[in-house]
């Protein structure tokens, strides 16, 4: 049996939905400590699922990737430390260019992992925008500008390393809907 918990990690109210968040949920800033455990009887075939929750895991925690290696293996081990952003590195643009060309260099499953990751953010952009225009921007750790050109270099990276992967379409149709949206309040 393999678990994975996460705790006293502090996630952002707004970015859930329902109502067991209650108010909260839209209140900018709002932070729950969260205490979840995933368990799997078995790690997933090609430890697709278990990088995509640990490697969130070793940037928001105190887990580090040697951790991940010593408890789910090599395979999962090389998947987290590449979807794991470089410490230490600034400015910003500099460190989201250097995480996409790890995330490439360790191959298709890091690739599809990062697009999932990519994808899931935007569209919690695209509904934050929805909600409340340019001002979607103030969660982010960048102006929205530069979030979507980074998003867009995201997608050129995943186009040409793996076009075939079914997410990198629908990373392109979320940006072009965020384009959209962004147009019509113009």
């Amino acid at each position: 049996m393999f678990s994975i918990t996460v705790r006293d990690h502090m996630m952002v109210a707004h970015s859930f939905r329902g109502d067991v968040f209650g108010p909260a949920q839209r209140l900018h800033g709002a932070t729950f400590v969260v205490d979840a455990t995933f368990r799997r009887p078995e790690l997933d075939d090609d430890g697709i699922v278990a990088a995509a929750l640990l490697h969130d895991v070793v940037e928001h925690t105190g887990v580090e990737t040697d951790d991940v290696y010593g408890r789910f293996g090599e395979e999962v081990g090389r998947l987290v430390e590449a979807l794991t952003e470089p410490e230490g590195v600034e400015p910003y643009e500099r460190r989201k260019e250097l995480h996409r060309a790890q995330v490439e260099a360790a191959g298709r499953r890091a690739v599809a992992i990062y697009v999932a990751d990519k994808l899931a953010k935007l569209r919690e952009v695209r509904a934050q925008y929805a909600r409340a225009g340019e001002r979607a921007a103030d969660a982010l750790k960048a102006p929205l500008d530069v979030r979507v050109r980074l998003w867009e270099e995201d997608l050129a990276m995943a186009r040409r390393a793996f076009p075939e992967l079914p997410l990198v379409a629908r990373l392109e149709a979320e940006l072009a809907a965020l384009a959209g949206q962004r147009e019509a309040d113009r």
